[in-house]
């Protein structure tokens, strides 16, 4: 699974048109068969990796509408997936695939209930909030999204708040270098 990943991945970076591409329509067949038939020993979430590298690896060839088609399939295992989930922390698991997969098949506002609910879910988790402002954000709704990060921002914790820009400098470090 991981090489099939990987090497599509990089099949990604040549261009479409070229003559190597060709080579990889075995690799292509293998990974959908892994991404999509239920006997293959793969967990949800690795699955839901392949989903994504395929949809990604259709659209860099200039197959929108098998992309499209990959990514409905996408979002249908993923939900099949949510529904079986046996508890709450089980189901938000998948937030962060199927917020992807539902922009993927271009209906990003689809993840905007399902992270709500998580949000109520886990109130002190910043997860939700963070992605919230993503969807927000992909959807133009430019304000909610500001709100969202606000909101986000407050709850983050651990190594996630090394990465916000208003920790405070450090003494002798001039403001806005960190």
């Amino acid at each position: 699974m991981n090489v099939a990943l990987t090497a599509l991945g990089c099949a990604e970076e040549v261009p479409k048109d070229a003559p190597e591409r060709s080579g990889v329509a075995a690799l292509v067949t293998r990974t959908r068969q892994l991404a999509t038939d239920r006997t293959e020993p793969v967990l949800a979430d690795d699955r839901s990796s392949l989903f994504e590298e395929l949809v990604s690896f259709s659209r860099s060839a200039g197959d929108e509408v098998g992309a499209r088609a990959l990514a409905r399939q996408w979002c249908d295992f993923l939900e099949a997936e949510t529904a079986r989930a046996p508890s709450r922390a089980a189901r938000a698991v998948f937030d962060s695939h199927r917020m992807l997969a539902y922009a993927a098949v271009g209906e990003p506002e689809k993840a905007i209930p399902m992270l709500e609910q998580s949000e109520r879910d886990f109130p002190d988790d910043y997860n939700p909030k963070a992605r919230l402002a993503k969807v927000y954000l992909d959807l133009g709704r430019f304000d909610e999204s500001l709100l969202a990060v606000r909101g986000a921002e407050a709850k983050v914790y651990g190594p996630a708040r090394s990465g916000c820009s208003r920790s405070k400098p450090t003494s002798g470090q001039p403001k806005g270098s960190r």
